[in-house]
């Protein structure tokens, strides 16, 4: 990291430091600093996780604990495993981790989360049957041996998801700056790979057909709701049990089945879109806003009784053809689902 004098036009290099020279703990310090700041440690690192919490132990008969649990938005867990300088068992250790995470449901998972991360986890994954489908690991050390980069590399060759990130300590008199890069994979090769990833995770479905998603549901207006979307020619993904429905030429809704309502999904806004919709629909908390890229763009809904899909398909069916939507998400509506 270098410090640029505007002035004189240059710049010069920060001091840097090693952890421990300026007493930084593991434990103490760097897990708390990531777990008190998790939105801009994700953001540094170019992910969109959910903290699920700190030392969590993975099994009852080991005694080790893991040092952060998360969630991304795809469902898939991600031990996140901290390291003071290097050590070459901290793969290892974190690959232990995971085989045994592997074995919890999401459940178990969201217990650990506690109410306010567990109701977040909720609002951001439609289907909860998704969350540990998949696991992830991600190391973050100060350095990192031959012997664990190329294990990773095998390892990621071989399709399990490992992202080694280097962090660094800079020093600006009383200032300290904490810098995460990730060493491996390139941000690039990871993205590719995660699209493909999902893809491949995409086929597989809980139900072998649409009336064992059915039978799963026991809101009765839901399920009708879908089968008469279905009857004349709607778009369904068995998959993740779910339905598109177009408004206009590029905005269009995902609606999903869940066991208790259906949630629905849409990018792309209009003016007082909030406001339309909690005039129509019933409460508690039916309509909400969430985040894309720091933006507030995301409107999701929640479809519970035989009145609410009532409005919601009125509004699709007549009320919005001819709404003005906001053309900057246009683009994201039109390719997000």
């Amino acid at each position: 990291m270098v410090k640029i004098s505007r002035a004189d036009k240059r710049f010069t290099c920060l001091e840097t430091k090693a952890l421990s020279q300026a007493n930084i703990l593991e434990r103490k310090d760097l897990q708390e600093y990531i777990l008190n700041s998790f939105k801009p440690f994700c953001q540094e690192l170019g992910e969109g996780l959910m903290i699920i919490a700190k030392e969590v132990r993975p099994s009852e008969t080991v005694a080790d604990r893991i040092d952060l649990l998360a969630v991304d938005d795809d469902g898939n867990v991600v031990i996140i495993e901290l390291k003071r300088g290097n050590d070459k068992l901290q793969l290892l250790q974190a690959i232990a981790y995971a085989g045994m995470i592997a074995k919890w449901s999401p459940e178990e998972l969201l217990a650990q989360a506690g109410k306010d991360r567990a109701d977040e986890i909720r609002e951001r994954i439609d289907d909860l049957a998704m969350i540990n489908r998949s696991q992830r690991i991600l190391l973050v050390a100060e350095a990192y041996d031959y012997e664990v980069l190329i294990g990773a590399e095998w390892l990621y060759k071989g399709g399990v998801e490992i992202d080694c990130v280097r962090v660094a300590l800079a020093v600006d008199g009383a200032a300290e700056y904490l810098t995460f890069t990730q060493v491996f994979p390139t941000p690039e090769l990871a993205e590719q790979a995660r699209k493909r990833g999902s893809r491949g995770k995409a086929e597989a479905s809980a139900y072998a057909s649409w009336e064992d998603a059915f039978s799963a549901s026991t809101n009765k207006a839901a399920v009708e709701f879908f089968k008469s979307q279905l009857s004349i020619g709607s778009v369904g993904r068995l998959r993740d049990h779910s339905i598109v429905l177009p408004v206009g030429n590029d905005h269009k809704f995902r609606v999903r089945l869940c066991e208790k309502h259906a949630k629905v999904k849409l990018l792309g806004r209009f003016a007082d879109d909030l406001a339309f919709w909690q005039a129509r629909l019933s409460p508690p908390a039916t309509v909400y806003a969430g985040l894309v890229a720091g933006k507030e763009s995301v409107l999701r809904l929640h479809l519970q009784t035989p009145e609410d899909f009532a409005a919601f398909k009125k509004a699709i069916g007549s009320e919005l053809q001819n709404v003005k939507w906001d053309d900057a998400d246009s683009a994201q509506a039109a390719s997000a689902v």
